[in-house]
């Protein structure tokens, strides 16, 4: 029984837009710039900060997996 979502939370998950509604996905043109970029995960939506693209994979520290550069969606 604790595990079942609360009426709060399915009220917000119908009216939330999803991560992957408001983001693209990573290109080759896609650049970090001076301040750097925020990526979020495409698995569990955990945001993260880089500064430069020079990687083909990286680790969501949230859920743990593996991700290529390609999936992960930025603003």
């Amino acid at each position: 029984m604790a595990d079942e979502p609360t009426k709060a939370e399915i009220a917000l998950a119908q009216v939330a837009p999803r991560i992957s509604d408001l983001c693209g996905k990573v290109n080759r043109w896609t650049r970090a710039g001076n301040q750097g970029r925020e990526l979020y995960c495409p698995e569990c939506a955990a945001e993260t900060h880089v500064y430069h693209f020079a990687w083909s994979v990286m680790k969501c520290g949230k859920c743990k997996e593996y991700i290529e550069k390609y999936r992960w969606l930025t603003p």
